[in-house]
């Protein structure tokens, strides 16, 4: 389960710190403004987790003022906040034109790790920002301290001419067609070809779909809405169901009654078949559109019961001499009683197709079921041992279907099958009593069916 819980350590440790953007006159503070909001919605569309000039002012009070001006920062704030990048930056806005720089930071650094400056007009605004992000991406996922080759502190100031979307447009672009278009050139240039495999990388888009995408005549958020594909996308569940299988204990104590004593007892504890409602709550994250990963907890409320018996003898030599059953003996089935457990399941789910409303799944995981204990009942003459918990364990596998019937909702029908390894048969001091009562088995598995709803963000 290591895997699992990178997968989710590294989905959810991914905060950027983005403090104001520094500005000296009222037009250029408007550009900041301008950019900032943009790198907030380029960095909200990668599934980045900012914390914003906003949220540093409740954190930090005046220490988060002109952060992105003040030389100490951010060597001065590490302390004080979780991200694993600050991004500061400076703007210079002339009439309809900015000039943006911006410096990236990684948790712990004093200094600048990467750079980047350009010029461009205040329209496209968002291609700059989107640059910015994939810089963000790219030092987020670096497990040492390397400089992105072509960038650093004395990157050059650039105009912007093309980015990761494409080529820049020097006027406002005609919508694109909804019919596919003709490509009047018989030789794609390589430009043309690595601006596509960065907008598809963007996107996180398979070759296909994205070629499916070009042709859609769809902006991005639409067709992705529009083909409910579900990459980069945290989610949570609520699911009932039903479980069959070893789940419901039983616990067996027979005690060796000496004269007007108990001296010994024989002890059974297992799990035998039974069924038992369930209710299981989900939380995950999809980083990409074939695998999602998460941690269920839940409740079953299967049943519990209890036998309990005595042999009596006068002394040690009766015992050793032979039984005194049935007039000295007795064996008592309570009634079943309603148990409590609670269940814990990391697991990945692995999906056959990337979009539609039907996507058929794959489930693995690992199920642990925690059992809760036994006050037993006594006679005036027996005191019976109370019994803890147990916890039963095993992997997980199954069959399911998700239904996306909203872009950001959906809903799932599975079965899985649990094969238990523990904790077995607890079967203690057999020779204290001449007559245990008969031995029974599970058999080993549980199996669940569930129906669930989810949504995704």
């Amino acid at each position: 389960m290591l895997g699992l819980w990178l997968v989710i350590e590294s989905a959810l440790a991914g905060t950027v710190v983005l403090p104001s953007l520094h500005a000296d006159d009222p037009t250029s503070k408007v550009g900041a403004e301008i950019v900032y909001a943009e790198l907030i919605q380029a960095l909200g569309d990668r599934q980045l987790s900012v914390t914003d000039a906003q949220d540093l002012a409740v954190k930090l009070g005046p220490l988060s003022t002109n952060c992105s001006a003040r030389v100490s920062c951010p060597g001065d704030i590490w302390d004080q906040i979780d991200g694993r990048v600050v991004v500061k930056g400076t703007v210079l806005m002339s009439g309809d034109n900015i000039q943006a720089s911006l410096s990236f930071y990684r948790a712990g650094d004093t200094g600048p790790i990467d750079s980047y400056q350009a010029s461009f007009t205040a329209d496209i605004a968002s291609r700059f920002a989107v640059d910015a992000a994939l810089i963000v991406d790219d030092l987020l996922e670096m497990n040492d301290a390397v400089t992105v080759a072509g960038a650093g502190a004395g990157a050059a100031l650039a105009t912007v001419e093309r980015d990761a979307l494409g080529p820049v447009p020097t006027e406002q672009a005609p919508p694109r067609s909804a019919e596919p278009a003709e490509d009047p050139s018989e030789n794609r240039t390589a430009s043309i070809d690595e601006q596509e495999a960065q907008e598809r990388r963007y996107m996180r888009l398979p070759v296909g779909l994205y070629q499916e995408f070009k042709r859609s005549g769809l902006s991005r958020d639409e067709f992705v809405q529009e083909k409910r594909f579900r990459a980069n996308k945290f989610f949570v569940e609520l699911a009932p169901g039903l479980v069959f299988g070893d789940i419901q204990r039983r616990y067996t104590a027979v005690a060796r009654v000496i004269g007007k004593s108990a001296d010994q007892y024989y002890e059974r504890d297992q799990l035998l078949p039974g069924t038992a409602f369930s209710l299981v709550a989900g939380v995950g994250y999809a980083p990409t559109w074939w695998m999602d990963a998460a941690v269920q907890l839940g409740i079953e409320l299967p049943r519990k019961d209890f036998v309990s018996g005595f042999e009596q003898y006068a002394s040690i030599g009766d015992f050793q001499a032979g039984h005194n059953c049935p007039d000295f003996c007795d064996l008592t089935s309570f009634k079943p009683a309603l148990a409590v457990t609670l269940v814990f399941e990391p697991r990945v789910r692995l999906y056959a197709r990337p979009t539609g409303l039907v996507k058929p799944y794959t489930v693995l995981g690992w199920s642990m079921r925690i059992y809760d204990g036994y006050d037993t009942p006594d006679y005036v003459q027996v005191s019976y041992p109370n019994r803890s918990g147990i916890q039963s364990f095993g992997p997980t596998g199954g069959l399911g279907m998700a239904f996306d019937t909203h872009p950001t909702a959906n809903a799932y029908l599975e079965t899985t099958y649990t094969h238990l390894l523990g904790p077995g048969t607890f079967d203690s001091n057999p020779g204290a009593v001449y007559f245990p009562p008969a031995a029974e088995t599970g058999i080993g598995m549980v199996m669940a069916v569930r129906a669930g709803v989810g949504a995704r963000f």
